[in-house]
């Protein structure tokens, strides 16, 4: 083998030995914040579970207040008002198309 090419191949070796402890140190990352990140949903669980009884015991309370609380809207119509004041501005360019 030409000693060009043996050294072009040691860099070559090098290069992919540095992604490979690049990408454990990735993983290393990766896996500490899914365990934070679990963490936390195991914290956050009894608000949850407590928020879920709240609703279930207002629910079985009045049913009809839980069913238009809880339940999916009839039809919304969106309701659009004209601006009550002008906009005044010294900017020359106030965002219209004014030649």
């Amino acid at each position: 083998m030409a000693g060009g090419q043996e050294r072009i191949l040691r860099r070559r070796i090098k290069s992919i030995q540095s992604t490979k402890k690049i990408t454990k140190a990735m993983e290393l990352i990766a896996a500490s914040q899914i365990v934070r990140a679990q963490g936390r949903i195991a914290a956050a669980r009894p608000y949850q579970q407590g928020m879920a009884r709240i609703v279930l015991e207002t629910a079985l309370g009045d049913p009809d207040a839980a069913g238009r609380l809880l339940g999916t809207p009839e039809k919304v119509e969106k309701v659009v008002k004209p601006p009550q004041n002008p906009v005044v501005t010294n900017s020359r360019h106030s965002g219209a198309n004014v030649g």
